[in-house]
């Protein structure tokens, strides 16, 4: 069974729908960019976001980040440098949001659904 899936400007996870959205193994919540300062170029997705939610949930060790289907989506820090400093036993991939959502589906097959974390951007 797929729990993700994706169309243009739609995240579907499970049953909801979202335009964008947040993923902690089989769960997902809308992804309002507001809340944690996330912009499409400069500074793009922060540190900061990624951070909270690697504190909030301690078990993560597997990280999906997209850069939307254009790839507009800026990551403004470099993921394998923020894991090696901030989360040691991290893994981080930033993918195009098509392969994103395969990788993320991968893994939540092979991974303790637990441990598995995704920010998935739907458009550009």
């Amino acid at each position: 069974m797929t729990f993700l899936k994706h169309v243009w400007g739609r995240m579907t996870a499970g049953d909801a729908q979202f335009k964008d959205c947040i993923c902690v193994g089989d769960q997902a919540i809308e992804w309002d960019w507001n809340t944690d300062g996330t912009t499409h170029s400069r500074p793009g997705f922060k540190p900061e976001a990624l951070s909270k939610w690697l504190d909030e949930h301690p078990s993560v060790d597997t990280v999906v980040l997209t850069t939307g289907v254009d790839d507009k989506l800026q990551v403004a820090f470099d993921p394998i440098a923020f894991a090696a400093q901030r989360h040691k036993n991290v893994t981080i991939h930033v993918l195009n949001t098509v392969p994103a959502v395969a990788k993320y589906n991968e893994l939540l097959m092979t991974t303790n659904a637990e441990h598995l974390l995704g920010f998935f951007h739907s458009t550009c």
